[in-house]
């Protein structure tokens, strides 16, 4: 099976936003330790805004450890349906 990618947006209130990326931090090295990658973008036309990237070998996204979920949930806004997942289609 090829690569997953998870694509989520946040919505991260303003002030509260440097401890959101100190815990991406953890987040990459969480996609890292397992073989994968992991980046985050923010959106210059909205303040607050940011989409999560998270790929995965194998076709199983890797999941953040609950203790780190629910850190992320407690500073970000994850709308409904905000979480995508993506499995990549290998071109011949």
């Amino acid at each position: 099976m090829g690569r997953t990618l998870t694509a989520a947006r946040a919505q991260v209130q303003s002030g509260r936003e440097g401890a959101y990326l100190g815990l991406l931090a953890e987040r990459r090295r969480v996609a890292e330790s397992a073989g994968g990658h992991f980046w985050v973008f923010r959106d210059r036309a909205s303040p607050g805004t940011f989409l999560e990237f998270s790929e995965s070998p194998g076709g199983t996204p890797v999941p953040s450890p609950p203790a780190l979920a629910a850190e992320l949930a407690a500073l970000a806004r994850y709308e409904p349906g905000a979480t995508d997942i993506w499995d990549e289609v290998p071109l011949s």
